[in-house]
């Protein structure tokens, strides 16, 4: 197996590895993200490819430090090609990558089985646990806005700088989502899968109170991003945005399900989400290996 840069003539190869593992595996073995940074330049994430025979077995994402010196690693393997050897050399790479570009830290989801234990038998340890909820619709659940507040769609060239306000400051402490930039959003929203119907906004008078921005995928629609602004928080906005959010998901596209992604230490979302009958469909893992000691 001989890994190397990703080049901009393997996207194609690299499109069909994980369209092949989405379809096996039932999970897109990447971030959106690092998905987008590979495919349009949208960020600044690198790789490495493995080639087998002149046959693209596997990538691993890698994502330079951020403020917190971790380093982020994400991984796509051929279902043909995940015994514990090249999973072992995929990790051992991604790490010392990591380690060129000085990270105290790295960080790996994983979201099998295997390579949870390989990942382990490496150093890593468990630090965070990403759940996916799924409920099927359309639901029988209602809730009615706040009041004083009132409810309309995102208008692009004119919502960007208060939405990167309230969703930076809603997840302040969130490794992917706390640190969007007008880029990130504008490459977003410049995405053939955006749809203005689909981008719930809550206002009281000209303040954003919150907002439920939902993403049509082949067979299922997702809750993508949802936040009530910090000062907001307890009123009855998360409630409104999220059942809006599936009726949206329902009416709009059409579908019969959705999902969303929630942390499982977030308390406060398990409540919300268990009282309108979400249910746990999987569990991605983010562990982590320190470099400095």
């Amino acid at each position: 197996m001989e890994l190397r840069p990703v080049e901009v003539g393997d996207r194609a190869a690299l499109d069909a590895l994980f369209s092949l593992a989405d379809e096996c595996d039932g999970h897109f073995p990447i971030g959106e993200h690092k998905y987008l940074d590979l495919m349009v330049g949208a960020g600044p994430s690198t790789g490495l490819v493995a080639v087998e025979h002149d046959t693209v077995i596997a990538y691993v994402a890698l994502s330079p430090p951020r403020h917190d010196s971790m380093a982020a690693l994400e991984m796509a393997i051929h279902p043909l090609h995940r015994s514990h050897a090249v999973i072992d050399e995929l990790v051992r790479e991604g790490v010392a990558a990591a380690s060129e570009m000085y990270a105290a830290a790295v960080r790996v989801w994983a979201f099998q089985p295997n390579m949870v234990d390989r990942l382990r038998a490496a150093g890593f340890r468990t630090e965070r646990e990403l759940r996916q909820l799924r409920i099927d619709l359309p639901t029988t659940e209602s809730a009615p806005p706040p009041a004083g507040m009132e409810e309309r769609r995102f208008r692009p060239g004119a919502d960007e700088e208060a939405w990167l306000a309230v969703n930076n400051a809603a997840f302040s402490d969130h490794p992917e989502n706390g640190s969007w930039t007008r880029e990130i959003l504008a490459d977003r929203l410049d995405q053939p899968w955006f749809d203005v119907e689909g981008f719930v906004m809550l206002w009281e008078g000209a303040t954003l109170t919150g907002f439920c921005w939902t993403k049509p995928h082949d067979d299922i629609g997702e809750v993508y991003v949802i936040a009530a602004a910090p000062a907001y928080q307890g009123r009855g906005v998360g409630r409104f945005l999220v059942v809006r959010g599936l009726q949206v998901i329902s009416d709009h596209y059409g579908f019969d399900q959705a999902m969303l992604y929630m942390d499982s230490d977030n308390a406060r979302a398990a409540a919300l989400y268990d009282s309108l009958s979400f249910r746990l469909h999987h569990v991605d893992r983010s562990m982590t290996l320190e470099l400095v000691e």
